[in-house]
């Protein structure tokens, strides 16, 4: 049986090693430059903090950045939010495409958008200048995906996140930083106790601090590094929704939520859910990334959604409806990311 994920620390499973893969394809401010070589100033506030922005777009089959459009609003939004100065967003485009272009078949590419050194704390003390000491740079990395594990069904631990606005701040919203450790220590915690990833969860909404991690009154939020959606038994598609809860923007839910409601005229819910609302009706629940196909969640905690071992008499034709439903889905976002095509 599967381990609580709220077993002490000694006692949960450690995870297992994965391959690594390695990116074929870099460019630094335009320039292509050996992706081993790419090199980011210790006095930049990017190193030293995280104060930086980044995106992740998938490649489609044609070479294409996938709904490049909506990236780029998504980067200009963050950069505007943080005060941070991008190169003109024809620039950024050009250099996208080439990275999607040049690195490989599929994949994916990675920017990286770094302030500069030279402010004060930041090298200021050194004789050179700020231009040569810690210059800002526009990385960009393609890389490829994983097919063992772009799939791969997950389970997830629920994990309330201290950090997260949850919705509560304006300024705090929307915001894709470089400063991912939270997020990143959030999957540590689920993985030491037996679970893939975490399914964050909001503080506040009435719901106590002192309420088990796994209250059913907690709010959905996303994972950390992934949106989540799930299908009910009444036949809906159910996502939190991101802008009431100041979340940062999910490319894959805004093409997904487009894809459903206008090729497979599926109704598609996104508001605010609690863990008793995906226990009442979840049938299905899948993972929405860049870098992923729509995997589906096995369990979150001790919830398991239906699948062809579920005891319910319906469960195999649950599950082939649930698959068909994937499917149809994963074929119809590139045909709704055509229209967001830069």
């Amino acid at each position: 049986p599967r381990k609580s994920c709220f077993l002490p620390r000694g006692e949960a499973m450690r995870s297992v090693g994965t391959r690594r893969l390695l990116s074929s394809f870099a460019s630094v401010n335009g320039v292509e430059q050996a992706s081993h070589l790419v090199q980011v100033s210790v006095w930049d506030p990017a190193f030293l903090r995280g104060d930086g922005i980044f995106d992740a777009i998938r490649i489609e089959k044609s070479g294409r950045p996938r709904a490049l459009k909506l990236h780029l609003d998504r980067l200009e939004r963050s950069a505007a939010a943080s005060d941070l100065a991008l190169p003109p967003r024809r620039s950024l485009a050009r250099w996208l495409a080439e990275a999607a272009a040049r690195g490989g078949v599929g994949g994916y590419v990675r920017i990286a958008v770094t302030r500069g050194g030279g402010g004060a704390g930041y090298g200021d003390h050194l004789p050179q200048s700020s231009t040569d000491l810690a210059p800002p740079k526009t990385i960009i990395l393609w890389q490829p995906l994983d097919p063992e594990t772009r799939s791969k069904a997950r389970s997830l631990c629920p994990l309330v996140a201290p950090w997260h606005p949850a919705g509560l701040f304006d300024a705090w919203r929307t915001t894709k930083w470089l400063s991912y450790g939270a997020n990143l220590h959030s999957t540590r915690l689920a993985k030491q106790r037996g679970y893939d990833d975490a399914l964050l969860l909001a503080r506040g909404y009435d719901v106590p601090d002192s309420a088990p991690e796994d209250d059913p009154r907690r709010v959905i939020l996303d994972g950390p590094r992934f949106a989540v959606a799930w299908a009910t038994k009444q036949g809906h598609l159910r996502t939190p929704h991101w802008e009431t809860l100041g979340m940062l923007e999910s490319i894959t839910t805004s093409l997904l939520v487009e894809a459903a409601r206008t090729h497979l005229g599926v109704d598609v819910q996104q508001d605010v859910f609690r863990l008793g609302d995906l226990h009442a009706d979840a049938r299905a629940m899948w993972i929405l990334s860049t870098t992923s196909d729509l995997p589906p969640v096995t369990n979150v905690g001790d919830f398991h959604l239906l699948s062809k071992s579920s005891k319910s008499s319906s469960g195999e034709e649950d599950k082939d409806d649930d698959d068909d439903l994937r499917k149809a889905l994963l074929d119809a976002i590139p045909r709704v990311a055509a229209a967001y095509d830069e």
